[in-house]
């Protein structure tokens, strides 16, 4: 099994620009500190999340948990499909970009995960209640860069505070929800969050200014 290399990541969106000073610098103190130093501290953090859980909120995670993959990719499907039945061709072809968005950033977390190869919690830990589905490696959270990148493309595409907020909301309790029930890694949700928001933003962004130079 592969050596697992240990990285911290994180985001920052004000007003629509992403700051990656802080991920740099978390990055390098991250590699600087002992090989077990990060180890140590998410197994604590996996016990007082899991298995110090309230267990009324399981089956609520577990809906927010499952609700990711598929919202992620119908919603942009529905508006792209609703642009289309009213015939806006700019605004089906940026549902259209954002589809493609989530889906880039999707097989970049996927294709990271069988090269980075980490085995899940609750393969490595036997303290560790698994809750959910979870047979892919671990690193990074796919649930998480759904849900991130969904989250951000909407946000660029409709511009609207009141659709930012519940999206990045439920983002957060996607993320949340991979660590209570047992199944990732803060380090896995924090770098599947980051992939989502960075490929998301930057694959929509590119695509709709292509589109916008061409008309």
């Amino acid at each position: 099994m592969k050596k697992w290399c240990t990285c911290i990541v994180t985001w920052q969106n004000g007003r629509g620009v992403i700051n990656n000073t802080n991920s740099f610098a978390l990055l390098l103190i991250t590699m600087s500190l002992p090989n077990n130093w990060l180890a140590i501290n998410e197994a604590e953090w996996m016990r007082m999340v899991n298995t110090g859980r309230c267990q009324l909120l399981d089956p609520f995670f577990s809906v927010i948990t499952d609700s990711a993959p598929w919202i992620a990719f119908v919603v942009p499907g529905l508006v792209l499909a609703f642009f289309l039945i009213q015939k806006n061709r700019e605004k089906a072809i940026k549902a259209f970009y954002s589809l493609l968005a989530v889906s880039v950033a999707a097989l970049a977390t996927t294709l990271l995960k069988y090269w980075i190869d980490r085995p899940r919690p609750f393969e490595t830990y036997g303290f560790i209640e698994k809750l959910s589905t979870g047979g892919s490696p671990s690193f990074p959270s796919g649930h998480t860069t759904d849900a991130f990148a969904l989250a951000i493309v909407l946000t660029m595409f409709s511009g609207k505070w009141w659709i930012a907020a519940p999206a990045f909301i439920w983002a957060l309790l996607v993320a949340w929800s991979r660590m209570h029930l047992g199944v990732h890694y803060p380090t896995d949700v924090a770098a599947g969050a980051f992939i989502g928001v960075v490929v998301g933003a930057s694959v929509f962004r590119v695509l709709t200014r292509r589109c916008l130079t061409k008309s």
